[in-house]
């Protein structure tokens, strides 16, 4: 009589079992960091669509002489503003900028009479954008946006700070930024 053992041995198991948590070990962080860039890029991708909108729209007002017809939330304090880059608040961007002159637009109703016409997917203005310009040229100077906090705000508040603009601040607090940098060519990432 002839006997057919089928199966695995116990030790056949383990081994398997041992070489897929490693694989699984290996792999695990790597998909979550890649979810996690990917998210990062998605926001500053709408950031960046929401600047060159705003920057069609100011531009288009100022043509049309309505820049001082649009309500804005605040002046913005660029000597106050923390950055990658180290020169951000010199000579050059007093001049280009006159930042007597730098407003931000964060609440939706104003969001939304800048954007309104240069979007398509108006989805986005649900969630929190902050707009910075200039008044009197309506040059822009950055757009920062994000799907997972409720609003953007200077300081303390109900609101998330965004005076803090360094990378890790804005990966921290789920932010997408896109803005102009001293030399007025956009900061890609």
């Amino acid at each position: 009589m002839n006997i057919m053992k089928k199966g695995f041995t116990l030790v056949e198991i383990i081994v398997v079992i041992t070489i897929i948590a490693i694989i699984a070990a290996i792999a695990v962080p790597s998909v979550v960091q890649y979810y996690k860039y990917s998210e990062d890029r998605y926001r500053n991708n709408v950031a960046r669509t929401l600047f060159v909108a705003a920057t069609n729209s100011l531009t288009q007002k100022s043509i049309a002489g309505l820049l001082n017809d649009l309500p804005y939330d605040g002046y913005v304090n660029l000597e106050n503003l923390i950055t990658d880059d180290e020169n951000f608040y010199d000579d050059e961007i007093k001049i280009n900028y006159n930042t007597r002159n730098i407003v931000y637009v964060t609440s939706k109703e104003n969001v939304s009479r800048i954007l309104d016409g240069y979007i398509m997917d108006t989805s986005v203005l649900n969630n929190a954008i902050l707009i910075e310009y200039n008044i009197v040229t309506g040059k822009v100077l950055s757009v920062l946006y994000s799907d997972k906090v409720d609003a953007f705000g200077y300081g303390d508040g109900n609101f998330t700070d965004v005076s803090d603009r360094t990378k890790a601040a804005r990966e921290e607090k789920k932010i997408g930024f896109y803005g102009a940098r001293t030399t007025g060519i956009p900061e890609r990432e």
